[in-house]
């Protein structure tokens, strides 16, 4: 169904903010006076009219409580007033509302509490009209699981009574948490922190109400009586007599982002959803002075599953603001794709029809796992980027394919149409067609099988043009992601040279060449951004690895996003080589440097803390020159004393000429047996005998690029909190530090440009 255009100056949004500072007016105010019913515990008054008044039952209930200042700003982030009503072992009854108006009519409802328990267990309804299965107009529960917390809602209807739970770490129900449900007369979804964690069909109308009142933190037992009194502090409740939209629900339980990115690993100046699954980065774009980063995502959970595209948005490729979901699962699971910017409306589905202003487009693949097929589909954007809606005449490809995905579009000037490279993954084949208007595609060619041999399929292909350095000529770059047989193991990306005609790729190798984009084990599905300023080839990998994606550590998100990188091709002795750089807009991270000059580094580890050089969060630039020593470099991530049994190891052997970071030591490696490792990628040095390293740490990766980008290793690290040590080794022998330029990084993920 196609949703009705809303236009707006989307860069402007992101220029002052989607995500509102805590000072001035909230959207979520706003969404607040819209409710039946509302409490802000200034005292025990609705704030809506009429006024339907809180009666306290239990050992003691105190309204007006002002929170912290933190706490404070964190309420009126999401309509509250900064006043709460503090409870011990007590209750708030409403009973049926002034003139009844908490007994709802109708086929829809969203009630919401945000809370913060300070005593007491989770055995608690937060928000109820029980009075048993079998009276229950609508309920929220919250009960101790044992190591978890069982969050459910509920509603009845008729003689049906249906339920939605999840679980959630009781690691992360400490804290002020929004718990919230809906029903729309199809669905009851259930939310925590404004994301929804669960659903559950139901049809028809609510029952009618009952004696029974309504109960905030507590439960109503049918006889009169209050069970499951609470102990802590409540915000505000609410009840709506229609059903909020997810992005009401968001503004809604919105956290601030200090209290979202502060948790173990989470990376200080990587891209990180706020939180649950990330995956492979999709529709790279830029438009309108806005990089676009969609990504795939499960908005339900912290594990694949439920693909949707995700969005964030950045002017500057390091700070981002987190949007709404673009692209939801719906019939189909939302496959990873690319977008353009369709300026011309060769689509005709920008406004004001063939001749109107040109919509953007996102070109994905659409996996139906019930039927085993996969194809291609599109959705458009009238707006700038902020919603987008399914094009009526979906499937654009549909070739009955299990495994027919990923396309990769690009406006091709040569022939002045359309472009796609789209996977045949099971073949390790890739497929070119083009399209005057982005909906009806001509299958032009094919390549493949090509490369290494030991992957298990193709998938996340890429196509571009790059000028070669120093030379007047450019070749075309065609990469390709395996499932595995990378060179370190695992999940991998492979790249061809060679030349593209606007209906043919050819490369200009044999075709047992293998040429690897990075000899980690955690950068995988590269997609770079179409449409780049000033001609600049930029792209982003999923910062994750096979076997172990869904076991890593972290919570409460799963996945990161490499550092943005510019690519270029350099001629070397071997043949034409792409060259990675981390974007220059990194450098506006920068503190203040720590350098180090013509030391002799002695067989054995030597410690830069007494030189003031330490942290989960730097870059480091080593030069080194060769000497006796057959290996050398940084430890990084390094715990305390002088016999440190937690560090990463980057550097060079200069035996095997070899860049190298050993994660063995790094920290957590318990969750998977294939994490610990050693990673190498083949690095030969110049006449001048200089290896340079320039590695980026953070709190949970590492990124190292040799020699000017012409080698990479992506590795994640899981390191304790403590272990923020720097050191210099050598092993058999001296070697010579030329430079040693260390820069702390300021965090850019959860702030502002301008550090707010």
């Amino acid at each position: 169904m196609l949703r009705a255009p809303r236009f707006t100056v989307f860069a402007a949004l992101v220029g002052s903010g989607l995500a509102v500072s805590p000072a001035g007016a909230q959207p979520g105010a706003k969404i607040l006076r819209d409710a039946v019913a509302c409490w802000h515990m200034a005292d025990a008054h609705d704030a809506s009219a009429p006024d339907s008044t809180l009666a306290p039952s239990g050992d003691g209930a105190r309204f007006g409580v002002a929170l912290s200042a933190a706490d404070a700003d964190a309420s009126r982030l999401v309509g509250g007033d900064g006043l709460a009503v503090e409870l011990r072992g007590s209750a708030l009854v409403a009973g049926q509302g002034a003139g009844g108006e908490v007994n709802l009519t109708g086929d829809a409802l969203t009630m919401l509490v945000r809370l913060q328990r300070t005593g007491g267990d989770w055995n608690i309804t937060p928000f109820s009209k029980h009075g048993g299965h079998e009276r229950l107009q609508y309920n929220l529960y919250a009960f101790d699981a044992g190591g978890s917390l069982e969050l459910g809602a509920e509603v009845g209807s008729g003689g049906t009574l249906a339920r939605a739970t999840t679980r959630i770490p009781d690691a992360e129900t400490e804290g002020w948490h929004t718990l919230g449900a809906r029903y729309d007369g199809r669905t009851l979804d259930l939310f925590f922190d404004g994301e929804r964690r669960a659903s559950a069909a139901l049809s028809g109308p609510l029952r009618p109400a009952t004696a029974v009142p309504l109960v905030i933190a507590g439960e109503p037992m049918g006889d009169g009586s209050v069970g499951r009194r609470f102990t802590g502090l409540v915000d505000h409740a609410a009840l709506w007599d229609r059903a909020l939209s997810d992005g009401e629900m968001r503004t809604l339980g919105a956290r601030p982002p200090t209290a979202l990115y502060a948790e173990r690993y989470r990376p200080a100046y990587h891209f990180t959803p706020e939180r649950n699954w990330l995956n492979d980065p999709n529709g790279l774009l830029y438009a309108d002075g806005v990089y676009h980063l969609f990504y795939q995502y499960n908005p339900r959970g912290d594990t694949w599953g439920h693909m949707s595209w995700g969005h964030a948005a950045s002017t500057d490729l390091l700070h981002w603001r987190h949007l709404p979901v673009a692209i939801p699962e719906g019939g189909v699971m939302i496959f990873s794709g690319s977008a353009v910017n369709d300026r011309a409306n060769t689509s005709g589905l920008g406004l004001g029809g063939e001749r109107g202003t040109g919509p953007l487009v996102a070109i994905y693949t659409g996996h139906d796992g019930a039927r085993r097929r996969q194809d291609q589909r599109i959705a458009f954007s009238t707006d700038g980027g902020l919603t987008w809606a399914d094009y009526p005449g979906n499937p654009v490809i549909d070739l009955g394919l299990a495994d027919h995905r990923d396309p990769k579009v690009f406006w091709h000037e040569g022939t002045r149409r359309w472009v796609m490279v789209v996977s045949l993954a099971a073949e390790r084949r890739v497929q070119f067609y083009s399209s005057p208007d982005l909906l009806h595609w001509t299958h032009l060619s094919v390549f493949g099988p090509a490369g290494a041999p030991a992957f298990p399929n193709w998938e996340c292909p890429d196509l571009f043009e790059l000028p070669i350095e120093g030379e007047a000529g450019s070749r075309w770059v065609l990469q390709v992601d395996g499932g595995g047989g990378g060179p370190n193991g695992g999940m991998a990306g492979q790249y061809f040279v060679g030349e593209f005609d606007g209906e043919r790729f050819a490369s200009d190798n044999p075709p047992e060449t293998t040429l690897w984009v990075d000899y980690g084990r955690d950068f995988y599905a590269t997609q770079s951004y179409n449409d780049a300023p000033d001609g600049r080839r930029i792209w982003i990998a999923w910062m994750n690895g096979s076997p172990y994606t869904g076991v890593i550590p972290t919570s409460p998100w799963r996945g990161a996003m490499s550092l943005p990188r510019e690519v270029s091709l350099v001629r070397t002795w071997e043949g034409l080589r792409l060259r990675q750089r981390p974007v220059r807009e990194v450098e506006s991270l920068r503190g203040e440097p720590v350098v180090l000059r013509d030391l002799t580094v002695a067989p054995g580890v030597t410690p830069l803390g007494d030189r003031g050089i330490a942290g989960d969060a730097m870059e480091i630039l080593a030069v080194f020159r060769l000497g006796a020593a057959k290996r050398f470099g940084l430890r990084v991530r390094e715990s305390a004393g002088g016999n440190a049994a937690e560090y990463t190891m980057v550097g060079y052997d200069a035996r095997l000429r070899e860049l190298f970071v050993d994660r063995r030591r790094s920290g957590n490696t318990g969750f998977s047996d294939q994490f610990p490792g050693h990673h190498a990628a083949p690095l030969y040095f110049g006449d001048d005998d200089l290896i340079t390293l320039r590695v980026f740490v953070d709190r949970s990766s590492v990124e190292l690029f040799g020699n000017g980008g012409l080698a990479t290793i992506t590795d994640q690290i899981f390191p304790h909190a403590g272990s923020v040590g720097v050191s210099l080794f050598s092993e058999q022998g001296e070697v010579r530090l030329e430079s040693l330029t260390v820069y702390p990084l300021r965090a850019s993920m959860g702030l502002t440009p301008d550090g707010r």
